[in-house]
């Protein structure tokens, strides 16, 4: 296995698997899995335990499955450097003044936290030359953008990043990335951060204003957004719309297109697993197999068959070897989809059915402006002692708080905190509506299906 690719070995490896066929492939990432399984017990004493008894050539199946609760116990002995110690890792993600920078050498980054303590992640210079090979050739440089006109060199390109700014997330080190670079040869001007929770007008403002090339979002940022084209406050004509980080269905995803009028593409991505799979213009979702092992699973972690609902999905990142994540547990929901794509690329696609957030609406002037549910997910972030928390608008307008603090602090006084955010970002947007805080336990579906955002009935 090599242990270094430069740019070009790893461009080349993504374009000549491109046209490969579906046995072909399946071979490729079965060798790449073996060499990786053979690397992390050489190198990880986590994966040496686990791996014990474990045979030279192991099928997926044989392999164990590992879960968050295992990796953050055993860090120091999940990394395959041993220079890196989980304590100096955490000391410089909490420190925002680190964010542009490297830790010895790697990518630092986190997710988001939602579901507890943020996994902290280390990016190698292999992983980011292959997903980034992935990036330019299957998403920007792929199949939905072939027919676009008027396209420019990325340098050159005027793009609007629509995101949040806060943290060691993927999304925002990439864009302070992208930011450096073209700081370097003078082309800073050309991009454009407006963070997820900029009151609407002036998200409104600062688009027409920069009008951009292409915008790179969250798929609910652009929703709440429509309503402003609809109406013709929003004047911008973007060559393209880059969604990701949530779920994007084919109803919303042909109403951006018939709004902007152009195309939106999706990627399905995460921290652990990198870029996953992406779209074509049939709407699908192909998964890159031949750097990423998707398996959909039921809660016992057992194979979900091909047009079934899975309960979660196994990912294994085949390109980052610092710290190997093989056969790793993330609770999204997918239809795999053995058939063929009439978009006529070989690799398998799947349906993603995440949570389905509601974006709620506020009156305001005669009209009804929309709060992205991206925004009212993160405050719950911001504010600390918040555990979970949901978000409710009445019938009334008002907003309602349920949430649940963390163990070890007071319940009234987080959510009094929560409330005050929350109150304060209803009234940045020139909005009245009030904000209430509630004691009343979490709103499920009858299946006990968790969401966040939600109107009453």
């Amino acid at each position: 296995m090599p242990l270094n690719l430069s740019q070009r070995e790893a461009d080349k490896l993504v374009s000549d698997a491109t046209g490969l066929s579906r046995e072909r492939i399946d071979e490729l990432q079965l060798e790449r899995l073996r060499e990786l399984v053979a690397y992390a017990r050489s190198n990880s004493p986590y994966f040496k335990e686990k791996y014990r008894g474990l045979s030279d050539t192991p099928g997926l199946a044989d392999i164990p499955v590992t879960l968050r609760s295992e990796l953050t116990a055993r860090f120091d002995d999940w990394v395959t450097d041993r220079e890196i110690k989980g304590a100096e890792l955490r000391a410089f993600v909490t420190d925002f003044a680190n964010l542009a920078k490297s830790f010895k050498g790697y990518k630092a980054m986190t997710t988001s936290g939602t579901t507890g303590d943020p996994l902290m992640l280390l990016r190698d210079d292999r992983h980011g030359a292959v997903h980034g090979a992935l990036m330019s050739q299957r998403y920007l440089g792929g199949a939905c953008l072939k027919e676009v006109k008027g396209l420019k060199a990325a340098r050159d390109m005027k793009v609007c990043a629509i995101i949040s700014n806060k943290g060691f997330h993927s999304a925002y080190l990439s864009y302070l990335r992208t930011r450096e670079q073209l700081k370097a040869i003078g082309k800073e001007d050309n991009l454009l951060l407006i963070p997820v929770d900029t009151p609407l007008h002036e998200m409104e403002r600062r688009l027409n204003e920069f009008q951009p090339d292409a915008i790179a979002c969250y798929p609910s940022a652009m929703l709440t957004l429509a309503p402003s084209k609809q109406a013709g406050r929003l004047d911008i004509a973007p060559k393209y719309i880059a969604c990701s980080a949530e779920q994007l269905t084919e109803d919303s995803r042909q109403l951006l297109m018939k709004t902007f009028g152009c195309p939106v593409l999706n990627n399905y991505c995460s921290t652990e697993g990198g870029e996953i799979a992406m779209s074509c213009p049939k709407g699908h979702m192909h998964v890159n197999s031949d750097w990423v092992i998707v398996e959909p699973v039921d809660g016992d972690n057992r194979p979900t068959p091909p047009g079934a609902l899975s309960n979660g999905v196994l990912i294994t990142n085949l390109a980052n070897l610092v710290q190997p994540v093989i056969r790793y547990r993330l609770t999204d929901k997918v239809i795999w989809h053995d058939e063929p794509c009439g978009c006529g690329l070989n690799l398998p696609f799947i349906e993603l059915r995440g949570r389905e957030e509601e974006i709620l609406t506020f009156e305001a002037d005669g009209r009804r402006i929309p709060i992205s549910p991206t925004v009212m997910m993160l405050a719950a972030l911001d504010i600390e002692g918040c555990g979970a928390a949901q978000f409710i608008q009445k019938l009334n307008g008002a907003l309602e708080i349920r949430m649940e603090a963390e163990h070890g602090y007071e319940w009234a006084a987080v959510g009094e905190n929560l409330r005050n955010y929350l109150q304060k970002v209803i009234e940045s947007n020139g909005l009245t509506a009030r904000v209430t805080l509630s004691s009343e336990p979490f709103i499920r579906t009858a299946g006990g299906k968790f969401r966040a955002t939600l109107k009453e009935e």
